[in-house]
């Protein structure tokens, strides 16, 4: 009886053991196998925050992966003129997992002072201003802060232009890269500005070439007056003595007698 006893212990004791060393393996293959940036919320404890968690708030993962430290991170919400105030309370560090919250009441806030609107901000987006330590900034349009749930920050190469855009996925499961939206933006953007410093440009030359027209008018019209001014000073009236004195002819028909 002992011995069938001790033959359960043992198989018992196997069985535990073999189960355990299966889920560790598990557990170490979904560790190699789910990416760090692409991560759930839920799954990422103990990560710094990007703004504060209280009721209401939109909760992301958010992965800084543009290889650069983040020392700013302002919101702007449609029809604003200017980003708020820095989220960062630190600096968000390259490679480094955050989680972003954001007031949901501000979403809604932004459209009507209506909570029950709150479940109809499906499509609730914001700009996002990155400040990075060296001081230089990156702007993220319509970041979807009611759609995306795991989001990864990242900057284009250098020959795309450099520009930073963000890959997520949504609560469908569904992968979405904004690139081609950014990359729209930056052409934009060095458009505008090329065409802002070429007018700028045309403005300065016809500014100068107007200024060295001027001077050269001035410069001939001093000139003139200068010759002007020397020609009256080495004038010689003509000599009229000769014409006045009291020899030669005396004005009368010489040899000629009246009788």
């Amino acid at each position: 009886m002992r011995n069938e006893i001790k033959g359960i212990v043992l198989a018992a004791g196997v069985l535990m053991t073999l189960t355990g060393c299966s889920r560790a393996s598990a557990s170490q293959s979904a560790a190699r196998t789910t990416s760090p940036a692409m991560a759930s919320a839920a799954s990422l404890p103990d990560l710094k925050s990007i703004g504060e968690k209280k009721k209401d708030t939109y909760e992301i993962a958010i992965a800084n992966d543009t290889g650069r430290d983040i020392t700013g991170f302002a919101t702007k919400e449609d029809g604003k003129d200017s980003y708020g105030e820095n989220m960062l309370k630190d600096t968000y560090k390259a490679d480094e997992e955050r989680y972003l919250y954001y007031a949901m009441d501000t979403a809604v806030a932004s459209a009507g002072s209506d909570s029950s609107l709150k479940g109809a901000y499906l499509n609730f987006t914001v700009d996002v201003q990155l400040t990075f330590a060296d001081g230089t900034t990156a702007e993220l349009k319509d970041f979807p802060m009611s759609t995306a749930k795991d989001v990864t920050i990242k900057k284009a190469s250098d020959t795309d232009g450099g520009f930073c855009y963000i890959e997520y996925q949504t609560e469908d499961k569904e992968q979405v890269s904004t690139f081609d939206t950014e990359k729209s933006n930056y052409d934009a953007a060095q458009k505008a500005a090329a065409d802002k410093a070429a007018a700028e440009k045309a403005a300065a030359d016809q500014a100068a070439a107007e200024q060295a027209a001027a001077a050269q008018a001035a410069a001939e019209q001093a000139q003139a007056a200068q010759q002007q001014q020397q020609q009256a000073q080495t004038y010689t009236a003509p000599d009229t003595s000769s014409q006045q004195s009291g020899g030669g002819s005396t004005g009368c028909l010489d040899g000629f007698v009246l009788n």
